[in-house]
Protein backbone atom coordinates (compact mmCIF):
# COMPACT_ATOMS: atom_id res chain seq x y z
CA UNK A 1 0.00 0.00 0.00
CA UNK A 2 2.98 2.68 0.93
CA UNK A 3 4.01 1.90 -2.32
CA UNK A 4 0.72 2.56 -4.33
CA UNK A 5 0.57 5.64 -2.14
CA UNK A 6 3.89 7.26 -3.56
CA UNK A 7 2.25 6.67 -6.69
CA UNK A 8 -0.71 8.19 -6.33
CA UNK A 9 1.42 11.31 -5.20
CA UNK A 10 3.83 11.03 -8.25
CA UNK A 11 0.41 11.02 -10.21
CA UNK A 12 -0.72 14.01 -8.41
CA UNK A 13 2.27 15.99 -8.38
CA UNK A 14 2.22 15.37 -12.36
CA UNK A 15 -0.87 16.31 -12.73
CA UNK A 16 -0.33 19.64 -10.76
CA UNK A 17 2.46 20.29 -12.82
CA UNK A 18 0.48 20.55 -16.23
CA UNK A 19 -2.23 22.64 -14.27
CA UNK A 20 -4.81 19.41 -13.98
CA UNK A 21 -5.79 20.25 -10.73
CA UNK A 22 -9.04 18.98 -10.37
CA UNK A 23 -7.72 14.94 -11.05
CA UNK A 24 -4.54 15.96 -8.94
CA UNK A 25 -6.42 16.58 -6.74
CA UNK A 26 -8.68 13.10 -6.94
CA UNK A 27 -5.07 11.35 -7.34
CA UNK A 28 -3.92 12.96 -3.73
CA UNK A 29 -6.82 12.42 -2.28
CA UNK A 30 -6.29 8.69 -2.58
CA UNK A 31 -2.79 8.68 -1.78
CA UNK A 32 -3.87 10.40 1.39
CA UNK A 33 -6.47 7.55 2.03
CA UNK A 34 -3.79 5.08 1.56
CA UNK A 35 -1.31 6.30 3.60
CA UNK A 36 -2.04 10.22 4.91
CA UNK A 37 2.35 11.70 4.18
CA UNK A 38 3.40 15.45 4.80
CA UNK A 39 4.17 15.53 0.86
CA UNK A 40 0.21 14.37 -0.13
CA UNK A 41 -1.10 16.68 1.95
CA UNK A 42 1.06 19.58 1.13
CA UNK A 43 0.67 18.70 -2.49
CA UNK A 44 -3.30 18.77 -2.14
CA UNK A 45 -2.51 21.72 0.03
CA UNK A 46 -1.18 23.10 -2.88
CA UNK A 47 -3.75 22.30 -5.01
CA UNK A 48 -6.28 23.78 -3.05
CA UNK A 49 -4.34 26.94 -2.71
CA UNK A 50 -4.17 27.47 -6.54
CA UNK A 51 -8.10 26.88 -6.73
CA UNK A 52 -8.29 29.77 -4.56
CA UNK A 53 -9.40 27.37 -1.37
CA UNK A 54 -7.26 28.67 0.85
CA UNK A 55 -9.19 27.54 4.17
CA UNK A 56 -9.00 24.07 2.33
CA UNK A 57 -5.50 24.89 1.85
CA UNK A 58 -4.50 25.59 5.51
CA UNK A 59 -6.56 22.25 6.77
CA UNK A 60 -3.76 20.25 4.85
CA UNK A 61 -0.73 22.19 5.50
CA UNK A 62 -1.46 21.96 8.89
CA UNK A 63 -1.95 18.33 8.64
CA UNK A 64 1.65 18.55 6.88
CA UNK A 65 3.17 20.27 9.18
CA UNK A 66 2.03 18.31 11.86
CA UNK A 67 3.51 15.27 10.38
CA UNK A 68 7.09 17.21 9.19
CA UNK A 69 7.32 20.24 11.68
CA UNK A 70 11.01 20.99 10.72
CA UNK A 71 10.34 21.13 7.09
CA UNK A 72 10.72 25.12 6.25
CA UNK A 73 8.55 24.69 3.61
CA UNK A 74 5.64 23.33 4.68
CA UNK A 75 5.71 26.37 7.22
CA UNK A 76 6.00 28.45 4.27
CA UNK A 77 3.11 27.08 2.56
CA UNK A 78 0.99 27.19 5.44
CA UNK A 79 1.68 31.31 6.06
CA UNK A 80 0.66 31.77 2.60
CA UNK A 81 -2.22 29.78 2.50
CA UNK A 82 -3.32 31.76 6.06
CA UNK A 83 -2.56 34.82 4.40
CA UNK A 84 -5.51 34.29 2.02
CA UNK A 85 -7.46 32.72 4.08
CA UNK A 86 -10.90 34.58 5.41
CA UNK A 87 -10.63 32.45 8.81
CA UNK A 88 -6.94 32.19 10.04
CA UNK A 89 -4.89 35.42 8.03
CA UNK A 90 -4.15 36.70 11.61
CA UNK A 91 -1.98 33.24 12.05
CA UNK A 92 0.38 33.88 8.98
CA UNK A 93 3.34 35.33 10.59
CA UNK A 94 2.91 32.41 13.23
CA UNK A 95 4.01 30.20 10.28
CA UNK A 96 6.66 32.20 8.39
CA UNK A 97 8.68 32.67 11.99
CA UNK A 98 8.10 28.91 11.99
CA UNK A 99 9.75 28.42 8.75
CA UNK A 100 12.22 31.11 9.38
CA UNK A 101 13.61 28.61 12.29
CA UNK A 102 13.38 26.14 10.42
CA UNK A 103 15.19 27.09 7.56
CA UNK A 104 17.83 28.91 9.69
CA UNK A 105 18.69 25.18 10.61
CA UNK A 106 18.86 24.01 7.64
CA UNK A 107 21.38 26.84 6.32
CA UNK A 108 23.60 25.85 9.57
CA UNK A 109 23.97 22.98 8.01
CA UNK A 110 24.23 23.91 4.08
CA UNK A 111 24.56 27.08 3.38
CA UNK A 112 23.57 27.00 0.02
CA UNK A 113 20.46 25.06 0.55
CA UNK A 114 18.39 26.55 -2.41
CA UNK A 115 15.04 25.86 -0.57
CA UNK A 116 16.16 26.96 3.01
CA UNK A 117 17.22 30.22 0.93
CA UNK A 118 13.32 30.62 -0.80
CA UNK A 119 12.39 29.47 2.88
CA UNK A 120 13.62 32.64 4.39
CA UNK A 121 13.05 34.80 1.46
CA UNK A 122 9.67 33.88 0.92
CA UNK A 123 8.78 34.52 4.67
CA UNK A 124 10.87 37.68 5.25
CA UNK A 125 9.06 39.30 1.85
CA UNK A 126 5.60 38.52 3.45
CA UNK A 127 6.05 39.79 6.39
CA UNK A 128 7.49 43.63 5.14
CA UNK A 129 11.08 42.38 5.88
CA UNK A 130 12.03 42.75 2.41
CA UNK A 131 15.76 43.75 2.84
CA UNK A 132 16.26 40.49 4.71
CA UNK A 133 14.61 38.83 1.64
CA UNK A 134 16.59 39.98 -1.01
CA UNK A 135 19.98 38.33 -0.28
CA UNK A 136 18.21 35.10 -0.31
CA UNK A 137 16.31 35.68 -3.35
CA UNK A 138 20.00 36.47 -4.85
CA UNK A 139 21.54 33.71 -3.04
CA UNK A 140 18.81 30.68 -4.38
CA UNK A 141 18.65 32.04 -7.85
CA UNK A 142 22.63 31.73 -8.13
CA UNK A 143 22.41 28.75 -6.63
CA UNK A 144 20.43 26.64 -9.44
CA UNK A 145 19.69 29.94 -12.26
CA UNK A 146 18.12 27.87 -14.92
CA UNK A 147 15.43 26.18 -12.45
CA UNK A 148 12.16 27.26 -13.58
CA UNK A 149 10.84 26.65 -9.34
CA UNK A 150 13.72 28.74 -8.11
CA UNK A 151 13.27 31.40 -10.34
CA UNK A 152 9.07 31.21 -9.74
CA UNK A 153 9.32 31.18 -6.20
CA UNK A 154 12.20 34.31 -6.47
CA UNK A 155 9.96 36.06 -8.42
CA UNK A 156 7.10 36.01 -5.84
CA UNK A 157 8.67 36.64 -3.40
CA UNK A 158 10.25 39.73 -5.24
CA UNK A 159 6.83 40.76 -6.26
CA UNK A 160 5.41 40.06 -2.12
CA UNK A 161 8.82 42.71 -1.83
CA UNK A 162 6.99 45.35 -4.34
CA UNK A 163 10.03 44.94 -6.89
CA UNK A 164 7.94 44.66 -9.83
CA UNK A 165 10.55 45.26 -12.67
CA UNK A 166 12.62 42.27 -10.58
CA UNK A 167 9.67 39.91 -10.53
CA UNK A 168 8.59 40.23 -14.27
CA UNK A 169 12.18 39.59 -15.03
CA UNK A 170 12.53 36.72 -12.95
CA UNK A 171 8.84 35.77 -14.00
CA UNK A 172 10.17 35.87 -17.44
CA UNK A 173 12.80 33.99 -16.98
CA UNK A 174 10.96 31.35 -14.81
CA UNK A 175 8.59 30.91 -18.23
CA UNK A 176 10.92 30.60 -20.50
CA UNK A 177 12.81 27.69 -18.55
CA UNK A 178 9.47 26.05 -18.34
CA UNK A 179 7.24 27.42 -15.75
CA UNK A 180 3.19 26.37 -15.93
CA UNK A 181 2.03 29.37 -17.19
CA UNK A 182 -1.40 28.11 -15.43
CA UNK A 183 0.64 29.06 -12.55
CA UNK A 184 1.46 32.33 -13.04
CA UNK A 185 -2.35 32.75 -13.77
CA UNK A 186 -3.16 31.58 -10.30
CA UNK A 187 -0.93 33.01 -8.18
CA UNK A 188 -2.80 35.18 -6.10
CA UNK A 189 0.44 36.82 -4.66
CA UNK A 190 1.23 37.89 -8.50
CA UNK A 191 -2.68 39.16 -9.48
Amino acid sequence: APQNALSLVNLGSALVLAGRLEEASRALARSIDVEPTAQALSALGTVEYYRGRFDEAVARYEEAVALLPGFSTLWVNLGDARRWSSSSRQRAAEAYARAIDAAGQDLRVNPRDVDAHLALAASYARTGRTAEAAPHVAAAVEADPENPDVLYQAAVCEAASGRVPEAADLLARAVAHGAPLWQVDADPELG
